[in-house]
């Protein structure tokens, strides 16, 4: 299993160059990897950070930005029962097809089923929504597909380590563009399988008032009537 710290940042660089620029976190101990590369991002102004304590209503946050901008917005919750609070948002996003990643932290697959605490099983956890059960990096942009996305992390400890890398140097933003979106209702239910280093398990509006879309010092462009 790759380093928690690479693996939080090799997904967070991904995101970023693929035009996610907002993301709403959940603070907690197992999405601690996570938490770190993104304030790392936002101190670089490369991303909106918002912090949200509760995790239902940071996934309807989540949602809202996204209806707002039909951009990719991400939505990160720390390990075990957390990650069933963002339910709600999950089938609100399959019925409306819009672009929310949930990104899950999780314990190692050892641990599961073993009655450690906080060690709910996150695989398949949201219906209509393929799990990506992430061991090491992926090609992130091949999921991007206009539909939900999950995606849950398994991090061995230790969660942080001293590496104090540039690996932001040089990133370089190129939105994806979702040209053929595929009715979800049509899509089927996934499976589970491994491939290439995944365990492959494979609406709070955000404003509906006038006005003309704009641009944040990210590049993210909001749409009319919102106000971030």
């Amino acid at each position: 299993m790759i380093n928690s710290t690479n693996l939080a940042r090799s997904l967070v660089r991904q995101l970023i160059e693929l035009g996610v620029c907002d993301f709403v976190v959940s603070p907690g101990s197992r999405n601690a990897p996570l938490l770190i590369a993104l304030g790392e991002a936002a101190d670089k102004s490369l991303i909106e950070l918002h912090v949200k304590i509760d995790e239902r209503g940071a996934a309807y946050f989540a949602l809202g930005l996204s209806k707002a901008s039909d951009n990719y917005v991400a939505v990160v919750c720390t390990s075990g029962t957390a990650a069933a609070n963002f339910l709600p948002a999950v089938l609100e996003s399959v019925h409306g097809r819009n672009k929310v990643i949930f990104i899950t932290a999780d314990r190692p697959a050892k641990l599961r089923n073993t009655g450690a605490n906080q060690t709910t099983n996150q695989i398949n956890l949201y219906p209509f929504v393929k799990t990506h059960d992430l061991t090491s990096e992926i090609e992130v942009k091949r999921l991007f597909d206009g539909q939900p996305i999950h995606l849950n992390i398994q991090f061995e400890e230790p969660l942080v380590d001293s590496q104090s890398n540039d690996w932001l140097a040089g990133i370089q933003i190129k939105p994806v563009k979702n040209e053929n979106i595929q009715v979800i209702g049509q899509r089927p239910f996934h499976g589970v399988g491994v491939v290439e280093g995944v365990a492959d398990t494979d609406k709070g509006d955000a404003g509906d008032g006038g006005g003309e879309g704009r641009m944040d010092k990210t590049g993210c462009d909001f749409g009319a009537g919102f106000e971030k």
